[in-house]
């Protein structure tokens, strides 16, 4: 590929980023507004059995215990199909009362993903929240509440 084209696609999503931090810390985007708690999570779990994995589940909440002022995170990983997105909802669905927020995002591809900001800005109730398309000003209102948040304790 030709180096010159790889460093103005950089530079492009570098400036990208940085439009989307600017509009982030200039919306003003309250943590007043949301109600709490507030879970996002994908409906097709209520109608999944779920067996077993409590060693797993067990592991997992272990890693995300601790402070609120340090950010924690799991990885599951492994072969298609043998229960990762399942063992994932079990857990969220299992612990929902220990969070304020869960939100659950699709990340097969960059319009997924772009769709469940949306619908969390949505379910936030953001004041602005913009529709099907306006990705940046979507995220910028994600990470503006994220911000929010975070002073306030959250």
């Amino acid at each position: 590929m030709d180096p010159s084209y790889t460093d103005r696609v950089e530079r492009m999503e570098l400036e990208k980023r940085t439009r989307q931090a600017d509009f982030a810390n200039n919306i003003g985007v309250s943590d007043d507004l949301v109600v709490y708690p507030i879970h996002l999570l994908p409906n097709a779990h209520h109608g999944a059995v779920f067996h077993g994995r409590a060693d797993t589940l067990d592991l997992i909440s272990t890693c995300l215990e601790g402070t609120a002022d340090t950010l924690h995170s799991v990885l599951i990983h492994g072969f298609g199909g043998v229960g990762k997105t399942q063992t994932a909802l079990q857990y969220a669905h299992q612990n929902a009362s220990k969070y304020d927020a869960i939100f659950w995002i699709q990340s097969e591809t960059t319009l997924s993903i772009n769709a469940s900001i949306t619908k969390i800005v949505r379910g936030l109730s953001l004041p602005g929240s913009m529709r099907d398309g306006a990705d940046e000003q979507n995220l910028a209102a994600f990470q503006s509440w994220q911000q929010a948040a975070k002073r306030n304790g959250g």
